[in-house]
C-alpha cells in the first residue's frame, strides 16, 4: 500500500472500533482511520487524498447503514473500494448483503482476532505472512 493508503474502520461501538483498529495497525502494520457513523465516515473519505485501501463497515450504523455506506464511499472516491462487512446480524443476512455490494468478505460478531486478520488479508488480496505493499 502507498504511504497515503489506509484502512477505514466504521463502527459505532467504541470498544469494537478500538479493537479492530488495534488488529489492523498492530497485527498488520497498516494505517487506520476510524469513524463512528456513516456521515462521519464520508467526512473522513472526503478529507483524504486517496480512497481507502479497504473499508471495514459495521452493518448497523447511525446515519447510514453499512450497505448504503459502501456505495456512498465508492461513489465519493470513484473507486471500487474493497469492503469487509462486520456485523452481529445472522450470517445468512450478512452474506446476502456482502453479495449485493460485491464484498468477498465479512466477519460475524463476536469474532476472533485471527478471523479478522484473515478476512483483511483476503480483502486486500495479500498472503497471511506477506507484508502489505
Amino acid at each position: 500500500m502507498g504511504a497515503n493508503h489506509y484502512v477505514l474502520i466504521v463502527e459505532d461501538d467504541p470498544a469494537i472500533r478500538e479493537l479492530l483498529s488495534s488488529i489492523v495497525s498492530i497485527e498488520l502494520g497498516l494505517l487506520v482511520r476510524t469513524a463512528g457513523s456513516g456521515p462521519e465516515a464520508l467526512d473522513v473519505v472526503a478529507q483524504s487524498a486517496e480512497a481507502p485501501a479497504l473499508a471495514m463497515l459495521d452493518m448497523e450504523l447511525p446515519g447510514l447503514d453499512g450497505e448504503s455506506l459502501a456505495g456512498a464511499i465508492r461513489e465519493a472516491t470513484g473507486s471500487e473500494v474493497p469492503v469487509l462487512l462486520v456485523s452481529a446480524w445472522p450470517e445468512h443476512t450478512v452474506s446476502a448483503a456482502a453479495a449485493r455490494i460485491g464484498s468477498a468478505s465479512y466477519v460475524s460478531k463476536p469474532f476472533e482476532i485471527d478471523e479478522v486478520s484473515a478476512a483483511i488479508h483476503r480483502s486486500l488480496k495479500i498472503e497471511p505472512h506477506q507484508t502489505p505493499p
